[in-house]
């Protein structure tokens, strides 16, 4: 890479307090969008990112093999415009669910990813990259859904989206294709099933930095989730799932 080629580095102010071991892949200024409707320049500074693509791909599920390492085996399928999540197509195992666009992107602060999470403007903690359920680049906006945990059961956690939120990158480099190619390499497995009265994705999901695998569902909008057939079978569903990713005996 040429000398005006090199990507300018975070500048200070903007760093986030990063964990021991953690590491900056790519950061974005957040744009300001002009009352006529187009895009003004970007309120932090310097506004440029670091360089690189803007690809984004829909998550795939992964063999048994790969759903029982914590690394970053995961497939990396590569298509414009598409989304990076737990689902299949452009969805998550987040569909239907009627979530409103927070007006996150209004401009102000930067977006940083990191080997560990997503940093979002004006939050003081990250986001690991397997809280995140689906992730679309558009060209010009990055909208990220993200899971908020609503009950804890043995051995997985029920999930529920919160607030879509989209952000305006007008120098977006290597930023939406770190968010894609992580959030892909989290997916460990991911399965939509029917249970009594409704349906729910369960998916496993590597944490950066960490061993093994969590466990989620994601029922869709008017399953019974406190229902106790519903329970006893997402139960069942989970445990099968678990034992068929697990790793054989060497």
């Amino acid at each position: 890479m040429g000398l005006f080629g090199r990507k300018p580095k975070l500048p200070p102010a903007a760093r986030p307090a990063l964990a021991a071991g953690e590491r900056v892949l790519a950061w974005a200024a957040v744009g300001t969008p002009t009352a006529a409707g187009s895009a003004g320049a970007p309120a932090a500074a310097p506004a440029r990112a670091s360089a690189g693509g803007d690809d984004e791909g829909t998550a795939t599920r992964a063999g048994a093999a790969a759903a029982a390492s914590s690394g970053e085996d995961a497939p990396d399928a590569v298509g414009d415009g598409a989304s990076a999540g737990v689902g299949d197509g452009a969805s998550a195992g987040v569909d239907g669910g009627g979530s409103t666009s927070a007006p996150a992107g209004a401009g102000g602060g930067v977006l940083v990813a990191t080997n560990l999470g997503l940093w979002l403007p004006g939050r003081g903690e990250r986001l690991g990259w397997h809280d995140i359920l689906k992730a679309v680049w558009s060209g010009r906006e990055l909208t990220v859904t993200v899971a908020e945990t609503v009950a804890e059961r043995d051995g997985y956690q029920v999930v529920a989206d919160r607030p879509v939120e989209t952000y305006l990158l007008l120098d977006p480099g290597d930023l939406p294709h770190q968010v894609r190619a992580r959030v892909t390499r989290s997916v460990a497995y991911t399965q939509q099933h029917a249970v009594p009265g409704g349906s729910g994705r369960i998916a496993a999901r590597r944490v950066a930095g960490a061993d093994g695998l969590t466990w989620t569902v994601r029922y869709d909008p008017g399953t019974p989730v406190d229902a106790d057939g519903v329970r006893a079978e997402t139960d069942q569903l989970v445990a099968a799932a678990r034992a068929a990713t697990a790793p054989a005996d060497l």
